[in-house]
């Protein structure tokens, strides 16, 4: 099933600054993800299944791969990634963006970088 403007606007929240990096259908910023052509928002703190959901149909595709990693944080922090951006759950709720592509990295919230 699609996700339409419907389950955006169950994911409107307060907005936040954006930042200059866009990929396709959306704008990640300090607070989350900025849905272009609208007000609503995809915030830290939504859960997983939506958020994947709505991106998907956003940026016009299914992520390329899903991780689980342990050596991240005091959980498993599962990495759900498409071409140039990486979106990080923590329990099943987004907590972090990062910016696969193109300098400088840009990063908000929780991430798993490479150490």
């Amino acid at each position: 099933m699609r996700t339409s403007i419907f389950t955006l606007v169950l994911l409107a929240a307060c907005a936040a600054p954006q930042e200059q990096a866009s990929t396709r259908g959306l704008t990640p910023d300090e607070g989350g993800l900025q849905p272009h052509g609208t007000e609503l928002r995809i915030d830290f703190g939504r859960a997983r299944d939506g958020v994947v959901e709505t991106v998907e149909e956003l940026i016009g595709g299914p992520p390329r791969s899903r991780t689980l990693r342990t050596d991240c944080a005091l959980m498993p922090v599962e990495i759900v990634s498409w071409k140039g951006l990486e979106l990080v759950f923590l329990d099943g709720t987004f907590r972090g963006w990062r910016k696969t592509e193109g300098p400088p990295p840009l990063v908000a919230g929780m991430t798993c970088d490479p150490g």
